[in-house]
This record gives C-alpha cells, sequence and structure tokens, in this order.
C-alpha cells in the first residue's frame, strides 16, 4: 500500500468562481506559457521589480520548464495550415510533419528531439481562506502579473483545475505518446 500522490501535492480544491487553486496552507493561481528566451537588463529589472514591488510578503512563485514530447495538436496545426496549398507543399508539410513525430519520440540522449518546450508558473500566499476581499486583491494580482509577464514578451495564460490536471500527468507519467492526455476533473473529489 503506498501513499496516493495526492498527498504529497499541495491542492486542495478550485474555486471555478474566483479561478484560484485553494491549497492545504495558500491561495494561489497558476500560469502557463511559452518561456523567455534570454534576457536583457531591462527584462531583469522588471523581474527584480515583480520581487520587490508586485508579489506580496510571503508570496511564492515557481518557474517549472516542461519538455513535452506531445506535439500532435502543434503539428496537426502546422500541417493544416499548409494543406489547402500546392501538392508540393503538401508533400513537403507532410514530410517535415512525420520527420519532427518521429523525432519527438526518440529518448533526449540522441542529437536532435522534438519537444513543445513550456513553462509553469504558480504564485501563491499564504492562508487559505477566500473572503471576498482577498479574492479581489488576488485577481488584482493576477492581472497584474498577466501585464508583466506580457511586456517581458512571454506568451503566458492563466489555466484551471483540468490544464493543470493534464500537465501534471503527462509530467508524473512520461511516455512518447504525441498526443496530450485528456485531463478528467470531478469539482466535487
Amino acid at each position: 500500500n503506498r501513499p496516493a500522490l495526492s498527498k504529497f501535492l499541495p491542492y486542495v480544491a478550485y474555486d471555478e468562481v474566483s479561478e484560484l487553486f485553494v491549497n492545504k496552507s495558500s491561495v494561489g493561481m497558476v500560469f502557463v506559457g511559452a518561456p523567455l528566451l534570454g534576457a536583457s537588463e531591462e527584462i531583469e529589472k522588471q523581474f527584480t521589480d515583480l520581487f520587490k514591488s508586485v508579489l506580496p510578503a510571503g508570496a511564492n512563485i515557481q518557474f517549472l520548464l516542461l519538455a513535452s514530447p506531445r506535439i500532435a495538436p502543434i503539428l496537426k496545426t502546422w500541417s493544416d495550415a499548409r494543406s489547402n496549398k500546392s501538392e508540393l507543399f503538401q508533400k513537403l508539410a507532410k514530410k517535415r510533419r512525420d520527420f519532427l513525430a518521429e523525432q519527438a519520440r526518440v529518448k533526449a540522449e540522441t542529437e536532435f528531439v522534438t519537444r513543445n518546450i513550456s513553462v509553469l508558473i504558480s504564485v501563491s500566499l499564504p492562508g487559505a481562506n477566500l473572503d471576498p476581499i482577498r479574492v479581489k486583491k488576488l485577481n488584482q494580482l493576477k492581472t497584474k502579473l498577466l501585464t508583466i509577464f506580457a511586456d517581458l514578451g512571454m506568451i503566458i495564460r492563466e489555466i484551471g483545475a483540468k490544464e493543470l490536471i493534464a500537465e501534471l500527468y503527462d509530467w508524473l507519467n512520461p511516455t512518447l505518446n504525441l498526443t496530450p492526455t485528456a485531463a478528467q476533473y470531478n469539482p466535487f473529489e
């Protein structure tokens, strides 16, 4: 009898009205998107301001870089955009799509590996209560964070329980399957 993984994770519930996660001893939000590629002095200043001025005292922020082989939706979007072109473009697109798909199925030790690189950002504040004043402040913080990430050039969006479950499932149950997991979420469990 091994303990369930959920005993080691902080999540307790997701409040769909406030779109906030209620954890064992905190409340927070989660974002996902493309990571920054490089950083200038200006970006460093913006991050310094984020840590010094925007995040309240006691706040936690975590950045988790993910490299997933689950690229089927990306390849489909890319390939579909070329499907109404000439027969030559269609053949080239299929060859490239097949090559990239094959490179996603290989082990990471090889020379070239295709992955969907993303960053998962979680922000939490101590205390697990969701009174209306706190929810308003947390939603203001959420808006500020999304603005700062956009100013940094990051393409970031907030995710809810179902998407977080899918991200964590794929991370905790690695396979070389190219199709993302369809997450199951029951707010009453």
